[in-house]
């Protein structure tokens, strides 16, 4: 059984009748019960953690095949202050050796990654 299956039957478990959610409870009658509702919002956060795992490893996978660099650079905003960010650079053999696959004008490193990964399949 899948996380996701489990995520289902456990909602089924938690159907209302009469317009009041039923309580349910798993146990073993030694240790304290655990509501379901408990089990399924640890679930469905495992489930979203382990989803922007899997984005995460695609992303350094990129970087690794595609011989990419992630380089921050400052964006002048006002006075003496600055935001950042975001290149992909892809290394070559031939001049131009370096060349900017994408770039992002905030702090956000996996959407530079993201838009290099787009671009790559546009190309």
């Amino acid at each position: 059984m899948t996380t996701t299956d489990l995520i289902a039957r456990l909602q089924r478990m938690l159907r209302t009748r009469g317009g009041r959610p039923q309580k349910k409870w798993l146990g073993d009658g030694i240790n304290e019960p655990v509501e379901v509702s408990e089990i399924l919002t640890a679930l469905e956060t495992l489930q979203r953690e382990r989803d922007e795992a899997v984005a995460d490893k695609k992303r350094l996978d990129a970087i690794a095949d595609e011989s990419w660099e992630l380089r921050c650079f400052t964006i002048p905003s006002y006075a003496d202050d600055a935001d950042v960010g975001w290149r992909v650079i892809q290394h070559h053999m031939q001049a131009p050796h370096e060349r900017v696959v994408a770039e992002v004008f905030r702090d956000d490193p996996r959407a530079a990654i993201d838009a290099a990964i787009k671009s790559g399949s546009e190309g």
